[in-house]
């Protein structure tokens, strides 16, 4: 059996500084003889997850994807493709008559609204957890159905 880890660290500047890469061939046949995880295996996973926890930032391509649900009176909205940390801390929302409000965080990706938006054009403010905010204007046109999905031209974070 064997197990192979690759990942790869990009500093703020998004420019790739180092690149990581395991091969545990061989080291799971052995811990199963043994019956017991030994200091080396232990010791590489502890790496591995202290590797993965440092915030490595998350280069994605295309556009973010804003899918909206609901109904006339309650916009569901799936945020994903988000590069940068990953992570949205904050999103608000704008139609082309209104002002900004903020959206609350429904579950996971979803974030909601409780404005009536019919017939505006959609625009989204986005904050991930690092402090980063870009502002999407016209993501959906005026004439957005719920259940559609409507990317940006926006690269990423």
């Amino acid at each position: 059996m064997s197990i192979t880890f690759e990942a790869r660290y990009t500093k703020k500047n998004g420019e790739a500084t180092s690149h990581v890469f395991f091969n545990l061939f061989g080291i799971s046949s052995m811990e199963r003889v043994n019956g017991s995880m030994g200091l080396g295996l232990r010791h590489i996973l502890w790496q591995c997850r202290r590797f993965r926890n440092n915030g490595v930032r998350c280069q994605r391509y295309g556009g973010i994807r804003f899918q909206v649900n609901g109904n006339p009176y309650f916009e569901l909205v799936a945020i994903s493709n988000v590069g940068g940390s990953g992570v949205i801390r904050a999103v608000w929302i704008k139609g082309s008559k209104t002002d900004w409000m903020s959206m609350s965080r429904n579950w996971g990706m979803n974030w909601q609204s409780g404005a009536y938006l019919n017939g505006q054009s959609l625009s989204f403010l986005v904050q991930t957890d690092d402090w980063k905010t870009v502002t999407f204007y016209d993501v959906a046109p005026f004439y957005w159905w719920f259940g559609g999905t409507y990317t940006t031209n926006w690269l990423n974070f």
